[in-house]
């Protein structure tokens, strides 16, 4: 299948990411109990592949470089889409403005498989 690449993407767009897939991931921690098993499954997989765009995105900030090319598998762009969609998080405006800006780039590689 067919990988999701960002590029130029700079260490504070990395940063924001990383702060929003915890948060979704979070959130979503918290509306587990009492879900049908179908909607538990796609919690704890949304969950999972969160954590590991987490680490991703760790790794990136830890290094040296300035901007940097995300090389994404589908299912983690598509988490990463809901993360970007999802509203219930007060932004700040460049929160917003990273969130905007890769949301509507992730959509349109998705489209583009």
């Amino acid at each position: 299948m067919k990988n999701i690449n960002l590029t130029k993407v700079k260490q504070d767009e990395i940063k924001v990411m990383q702060e929003q897939v915890l948060l979704y991931s979070d959130a979503l921690t918290s509306t587990v109990k009492g879900l049908e098993i179908e909607d538990f499954l796609n919690v704890i997989s949304t969950i999972d592949i969160s954590f590991r765009l987490w680490l991703t995105f760790r790794k990136k900030v830890e290094g040296v470089q300035e901007k940097f090319t995300v090389n994404l598998k589908v299912s983690e762009a598509a988490t990463l889409l809901k993360c970007f969609m999802w509203s219930g998080q007060n932004r700040s405006p460049y929160e917003n403005h990273v969130a905007e800006k890769y949301k509507t780039i992730i959509d349109n590689q998705l489209k583009n498989i």
